[in-house]
């Protein structure tokens, strides 16, 4: 993918997550879900932006409560 393809990747994942979430309210179930996703997200997107892939989808993880916030 290209980083604009990248960017607009993230913003659906963004705009679904919370979705996600409240489907797969446990987190036996949201896991793994979210990996396929995010993996993918990943794998295809530029090398170098992929610092900033993980980074944006720790940003969504903690913005929906599934990670803690950092101090």
């Amino acid at each position: 993918m290209t980083h604009n393809q990248t960017l607009a990747a993230l913003d659906r994942f963004e705009a679904t997550i919370g979705q996600l979430s409240l489907t797969y309210p446990h987190e036996v179930d949201f896991w793994p879900a979210f990996a396929t996703y995010a993996n993918e997200l990943e794998a295809t997107s530029p090398l170098d932006f992929r610092d900033y892939v993980r980074d944006s989808i720790v940003r969504m993880l903690r913005k929906i409560g599934r990670l803690p916030a950092t101090n």
